[in-house]
């Protein structure tokens, strides 16, 4: 049995990017506590580099807390459903199918601890070399949800690209997340969304995807339903953060749950934006040449460590010494017109629509933006 290099998933510092196909995570199939964790484990093994599965060893307490009878008996009947979890890897073609099995092996042996796994070799288009159409998300984030449920709605939320909206029928967000068990749940919407959509919505709400929802009925009836995913920044942080920064940490996979700390930074005048954006330029660099593996935690670590801060510092010292010119150097950047030149430009920039400043606006953002002084305007 070839065993991939192993770490304990809840012991490392290492927080790690998961990826996946979208088609596993629109898939149709049902997962259970127990089997959401095995999965999980199993993803957090794989590498970008791997090329083929190798067996993955699990310890139990990743999974369940004691192994008991009846703790065992749950084990076992996870293990036997993971083994039967299958998509259908043509399910967008019209009268095709193509079902592969994702995980082919999960075992237990008395006494070892462990659980042994591996992956379908024919999921390998679904897990490994991944080029397109797939997501990726936080080791992290995925450890702090435990509803099931909650974990196939946040991989769907983070799935979505150049949208924070998806629209999804209720009866395949039913299949999606009962398989073939999906006709016979909550026939009644209201029990679905009380029993099902709400739990999942208050659990999601302090992950990186929290997510509002609206329903689409067809009559009475709700027939869709859009998930909005929410990224703007909540009342108490407004004084702290502007939006677009806010959103760009969320975007990044800062976690909710983080926001208030660089926001109490901000707010004591110890960081600014500047500095996070200083810190966010640097750290991609890094995880672009492989320095890094997780770039939110990256991230996060040198906000709130302020570990940049001195190199920002010296730089910002840097641009201001290269901005510094004499009197005269400033006198020969500057263009000296006429007020009719400046006329000539207002009424050539008024035609064109690229100005919609009154003449005398327009003539300062001349000096502010251009370096051009008009003779004789008083400013």
């Amino acid at each position: 049995m070839k065993l991939k290099p192993q770490f304990e998933l809840f012991k490392t510092q290492e927080n790690r990017d998961l990826a996946q196909h979208n088609n596993l995570i629109t898939g149709r199939y049902s997962m259970g506590v127990i089997e959401s964790r095995i999965f999980i484990s199993m993803l957090a093994r794989l590498n970008k580099s791997d090329t083929s599965f190798d067996w993955i060893r699990i310890p139990i307490n990743e999974v369940i807390s004691t192994l008991d009878g009846d703790s065992y008996k749950s084990l076992k009947e996870a293990c036997d459903n993971l083994t039967g979890f299958k998509i259908n890897a043509k399910k967008n073609e019209k009268d095709t199918f193509d079902f592969v099995v994702i995980v082919a092996r999960c075992m237990h042996k008395k006494g070892s601890g462990y659980i042994y796994s591996k992956f379908f070799d024919d999921a390998k288009p679904f897990l490994l070399q991944l080029a397109g159409n797939f997501t990726t998300a936080e080791l992290y984030q995925l450890t702090q949800i435990k509803n099931p449920h909650a974990i196939r709605i946040y991989w769907l939320l983070k799935s979505l690209f150049n949208t924070n909206q998806y629209k999804i029928s209720i009866s395949e967000l039913k299949a999606m997340l009962f398989g073939k068990e999906a006709q016979d749940k909550y026939d009644l919407y209201a029990d679905f969304k009380r029993r099902i959509i709400i739990p999942v919505q208050d659990e999601l709400k302090t992950s990186d995807r929290p997510f509002s929802f609206k329903e689409i009925k067809d009559g009475r009836a709700v027939k869709e339903i859009i998930f909005q995913v929410n990224v703007g920044p909540s009342n108490s942080l407004e004084k702290e953060f502007e939006e677009p920064i806010y959103n760009l940490l969320i975007s990044l996979g800062i976690s909710i749950k983080s926001i208030p700390k660089i926001a109490e930074l901000i707010n004591e005048g110890i960081i600014n934006e500047d500095y996070i954006n200083h810190v966010i330029s640097v750290k991609k660099k890094e995880k672009s040449t492989g320095k890094i593996k997780s770039l939110n935690g990256a991230i996060y670590k040198a906000i709130v460590d302020l570990h940049l801060m001195e190199e920002f510092k010296s730089s910002k010292n840097k641009a201001k010494t290269s901005k510094i010119a004499t009197k005269s150097q400033i006198e020969v950047l500057q263009q000296l017109i006429s007020i009719n030149k400046a006329e000539e430009l207002y009424k050539e920039a008024i035609a064109k629509g690229t100005t919609t400043y009154p003449f005398n606006g327009f003539v300062k953002m001349l000096k502010v933006n251009k370096n051009i002084i008009v003779e004789g305007f008083s400013y």
